[in-house]
């Protein structure tokens, strides 16, 4: 690689060496051989299973406010619901090839709840929950779960914001062997926050709440980097022009710090999701644009305390609603999942996305 120029007001060139031909205009990303080439695309075949509900009479079918993880240890999901009586509830789920069975639904919450989060702690093989606990004051509180079979049996609920928490997202951070919550606490001017859990056997202590944005934050979606070590905080800052935007926290002991924030999207940006591509060592965040409903994705890299960003990219011209990211290290891709709200009736979608560099 060869750089040409010296004057700081003049944008800098390179010369690079070309691998295949380079047509005018298209991006390109830099090979392993520091030669550079075209940003390919990659056909990847997409299927699904079929739909499988798990029906318990009065209850809804996984019905408002549901979460997901999947629990490593006992190789099954772990799916968080509240019912038509707004009773929390956890189900397990056993996959076989394209199907998958559930257990008998277990109560973690006997009364009002509404909001949900999970996680699984790969250190000492539990599931916590992180829920907002509308009989109680809507205050947040956190739960542990252990996986037997096909079964969930849970621990005594502990709150770790005594005030109204909404906007929940709880990840773990393998490093430090700790939970996160990052959630919105209502009651201190929609603040942005979180607070780091300590699981014990059963048992679930917190350490002191910490504020990432100081502004109305909404559609909080948190996620760890593994090989960063490092979690990352995306969401809408309706205190910035509801720009999307992310921030880095940094876990030590019983406490997070943050980085500065950094917007990855100038305009107003809803159904925000993630998610962390081991394979490629990228946070994915899926979005829409509030302008005209259209779907989106952009690559983040973390270096040190701070997130950049590459171009989004566009993935639907459709009506979106609701987004989520997961990641699927077998395939070792990521897929972004969203409500099309195009036709009706409206249908659930999926993408698989290939990341290139910075690019998607």
């Amino acid at each position: 690689m060869r750089i040409i120029g010296n004057d700081p007001s003049v944008p800098r060139q390179t010369q690079e060496i070309a691998s295949g031909t380079l047509p005018n205009g298209k991006p390109v990303v830099v090979n392993s051989d520091g030669t550079v080439s075209v940003v390919s695309e990659t056909t990847v075949t997409q299927s699904v299973g079929a739909a499988v509900a798990r029906d318990d009479g009065a209850e809804a079918t996984l019905g408002y406010y549901c979460s997901a993880a999947f629990d490593s240890s006992n190789n099954k999901v772990i799916f968080v619901y509240r019912d038509n009586g707004a009773t929390g509830r956890a189900i397990v789920g056993t996959i076989s090839g394209t199907s998958i069975s559930f257990g008998t639904p277990v109560e973690f919450q006997s009364n009002n709840i509404a909001e949900t989060s999970v996680t699984f702690d790969s250190s000492n093989n539990k599931v916590f929950i992180a829920y907002q606990h509308a009989a109680n004051g809507d205050y947040g509180t956190g739960v542990v779960g252990t996986v037997s079979g096909t079964s969930i049996s849970f621990g005594t609920p502990v709150s770790f914001n005594n005030g109204y928490t909404s906007k929940i997202s709880a990840t773990f951070d393998s490093s430090s062997n700790k939970v996160v919550v990052a959630y919105r606490d209502d009651s201190q001017s929609d603040y942005g926050k979180a607070i780091v859990g300590t699981i014990s056997g059963t048992s679930v202590s917190f350490g002191s709440e910490v504020t990432f944005n100081a502004g109305n934050t909404v559609l909080i979606n948190a996620v760890y980097d593994v090989n960063a070590n490092r979690t990352v905080i995306v969401y809408r800052d309706m205190a910035n022009s509801s720009y999307g935007t992310a921030v880095v926290g940094t876990v030590s002991g019983t406490s997070i710090s943050f980085g500065s924030e950094v917007v990855f999207e100038s305009a107003d940006t809803r159904a925000i999701s993630s998610a962390y591509d081991s394979d490629n060592q990228k946070i994915l965040v899926a979005f829409k644009l509030a302008s005209n409903n259209t779907g989106h994705a952009i690559v983040g890299t973390v270096s040190g305390t701070s997130i950049s960003f590459g171009s989004k990219s566009q993935f639907t011209t459709n009506n979106v609603d609701v987004t989520r990211t997961v990641y699927d290290s077998a395939a070792q891709k990521c897929v972004i999942l969203y409500r099309n709200q195009t036709t009706s009736p409206y249908s659930g979608r999926i993408f698989i996305a290939i990341i290139s560099g910075t690019s998607v």
